[in-house]
């Protein structure tokens, strides 16, 4: 398993470096921003909401980012950050995985996406590629939380085969209710 999420980590290094090398301008930071906001919205969906929330504050710098390369053009600010980028990423998702209820489907889906930021550009016009990019890197997003959001809406608590509620998932008289304060 730490292989495994050792590789991906590599699998997203490697893609934002090269989307570094390749085009650092700044709808590439609003794209990794989309990417750290589902990728939040995936983690909360399984189960971890402080995480996610951290994971989900991560959309801010890659803003921030966006504005340091609209007015510095030249693509130095992702390949600095490239490496922090994605260790926090695939940290977040990792503990999901690890700790809350993330199917190792999602947490795939969350790491192939960069490499579609990848692909090469088919035209000049700078928005026409960056919408291209966005609706291709929502494929990826759009399975990651379509599992995610399965998992975490999944089927209601069982009922016994005679209709009434089943006894053990019934906790209105437990004793814990007051929390040892009587």
């Amino acid at each position: 398993m730490v292989a495994a999420l050792a590789a991906a980590a590599l699998v997203v290094w490697g893609a934002l470096s090269r989307l570094a090398e390749a085009d650092g301008g700044p709808t590439v930071f609003a794209l990794l921003a989309a990417l750290a906001g589902a990728g939040a919205a995936a983690v909360l969906l399984s189960g971890l909401a402080t995480i996610g929330q951290l994971a989900g504050s991560l959309a801010v710098p890659l803003a921030v980012f966006g504005l340091v390369a609209w007015r510095r053009p030249g693509g130095a600010v992702l390949r600095g950050a490239a490496a922090p980028l994605a260790l926090l990423l695939v940290a977040h998702w990792s503990a999901a995985l690890l700790y809350g209820e993330m199917k190792p489907v999602t947490l795939g889906l969350l790491c192939a996406a960069p490499l579609v930021l990848l692909l090469p550009r088919l035209s000049r016009h700078d928005l026409l590629v960056a919408a291209v990019r966005l609706l291709l890197l929502m494929v990826p997003l759009g399975g990651a939380l379509a599992t995610s959001a399965s998992q975490y809406f999944g089927d209601p608590p069982s009922t016994a085969s005679d209709g009434a509620a089943d006894p053990a998932a019934d906790t209105a008289g437990d004793d814990d209710d007051d929390y040892g304060y009587e």
